[in-house]
């Protein structure tokens, strides 16, 4: 028998959670409907439930993030013999990475699990139990999640989209059953994961209290609007798969909910406030209690060797400008015993006097919030599809906003080629840490990846992750 404990989600401007209930599952994928508490509040656990099992390390609180997918995104360097080093070269058929892939597939489709729970029982509310709002909310939440999580699987079980739409290798499942749910090709997922995001979409209209005019009867429990999904942050990722399709203008369209909704990190507070995330720019992100023990202390350590990625000199002559703020606030160099330097990601640090400390609460003031999607991508997704299909000097000026919320200065792009060499460095750049580098490159097709500085070709047979063998072998799997 296997537990996903509901913790508390954490809310700055109200208050904690104080929710202790446990979902039960058995086995791995499914879970008991009867134990889901059938009242408001267990609906709230429930949702907390999802995205508490989403910052699962084998999930988006290390490996979708900041480790597995952007290790394949070529952001760091291994010696040879690491185990590190056969990800970044794409060897999936090693026992070292396939135990990484079948995390990433189990716990993906135990979080879609307990999303088709919260929807079938959300219904069978005594009447009375729920208020209209909070229901159309709380369904919002489970679509929304079950959709991005079908999304990254696809964008990582199978060929890019642009590339074959009828590559067949995920199940879209959308119900609690003990059957098996047969695999689809790309189209038919994308198309799944469209009709659960505007579903969740229409529900956010009517029901999310901060859209002006909708009633806040029942949300006296919330709200951190970052760590729950948003009308914004489901615009967001509408936006981010039809980029993915090449849909540019519904990508503009959604895009524009966005924009202007959000700003830039105010640079002058940055370090009084000790926010190297830029925290206001999150639209949606997983709270993530210690965030530090798997970051300062684990794979972004200070002594950690094996992440010799760049040496200064090859960040900033690579990827940041002097002047980018994203370099001063999010790269530490770093010089271990013998002289050799190297650097890591500071990003998810919140540090003042003492980084060596073990006491997180007085001395390491680290975030608990692991970015999702945020403003920059909005305004990147904006700036491609509007320099496509309408005029690239549009899109150098949307542009030009991200630098100049990094520090830089305007930049003078004269046509279509160069521009979308620029949003590659862009997307380089912004998501150092947060797993969306290697998409950008699997959208583009790119046939090698270069930015360490040793490349990494790309082709049909290692642009996808295998399904795992005991789907194969005991679900009656087909080999993608």
């Amino acid at each position: 028998m296997k537990y996903i404990k509901v913790i508390q989600i954490f809310v700055v401007t109200i208050c904690c959670l104080s929710c202790q209930e446990w979902l039960d599952i058995s086995p791995e994928t499914q879970v008991k409907s009867e134990d889901l508490l059938l009242d408001e509040e267990g609906c709230f656990n429930a949702v907390s439930g999802i995205f508490n099992n989403m910052s699962s390390t084998s999930l988006y609180g290390t490996q979708l993030t900041m480790s597995f997918t952007d290790i394949l995104g070529q952001y760091y360097a291994f010696d040879d013999a690491d185990a590190q080093s056969d990800i970044s070269n794409h060897k999936f058929e090693l026992e070292s990475t396939k135990s990484i892939i079948d995390g990433i597939w189990s716990d993906g489709y135990n979080v879609i699990a307990n999303c088709n729970n919260l929807i079938e029982n959300i219904d069978k509310l005594d009447e009375g139990a729920l208020n209209e709002n909070v229901k159309m909310f709380v369904k919002a939440q489970a679509l929304g999640a079950r959709g991005l999580m079908h999304f990254d699987l696809v964008r990582l079980f199978h060929l890019p989209y642009a590339m074959n739409k009828d590559f067949v290798a995920i199940p879209y499942v959308v119900k609690l059953e003990d059957v098996t749910s047969p695999q689809l090709s790309t189209q038919q997922v994308i198309n799944k994961v469209l009709e659960d995001l505007l579903a969740a979409h229409a529900y956010l209209q009517k029901s999310d209290p901060l859209q002006e005019g909708n009633s806040q009867d029942g949300f006296d429990r919330l709200y951190d609007s970052r760590v729950y999904l948003n009308y914004y942050s489901v615009s967001a990722l509408l936006a981010r798969v039809y980029l993915y399709m090449g849909d540019h203008l519904n990508a503009l369209k959604y895009a524009q909910m966005v924009l202007g909704k959000y700003s830039f990190v105010d640079q002058s507070q940055i370090s009084s406030n000790n926010d190297y995330l830029f925290e206001n720019e999150v639209i949606f992100g997983l709270y993530k209690e210690r965030i530090h023990e798997i970051t300062r202390k684990g794979i972004f350590s200070l002594t950690h060797s094996n992440l010799q990625g760049y040496t200064p000199a090859k960040l900033e002559a690579l990827l940041y400008a002097n002047a980018d703020i994203r370099l001063k606030y999010w790269i530490e160099k770093v010089e271990e015993n013998g002289g050799v330097e190297y650097s890591v990601v500071k990003k998810y640090w919140r540090s003042n006097e003492d980084n060596n400390s073990d006491d997180e609460d007085s001395n390491i003031k680290t975030l608990k919030n692991i970015p999702l999607i945020k403003y920059g991508e909005v305004v990147l997704i904006a700036a491609e599809a509007i320099a496509i299909e309408s005029s690239v000097s549009e899109g150098v000026a949307i542009l030009n906003q991200l630098r100049k919320g990094r520090g830089l200065e305007d930049i003078v792009i004269e046509n279509l080629d160069q521009f979308m060499d620029e949003i590659m460095v862009e997307y380089r750049r912004e998501f150092y840490g947060e797993g969306q580098t290697f998409y950008m490159h699997k959208r583009f097709m790119s046939s090698t990846i270069d930015f360490r500085g040793s490349e990494v070709e790309l082709n049909e047979s290692n642009y996808y992750l295998p399904i795992p063998d005991d789907e194969v072998l005991y679900g009656g799997r087909k080999k993608n």
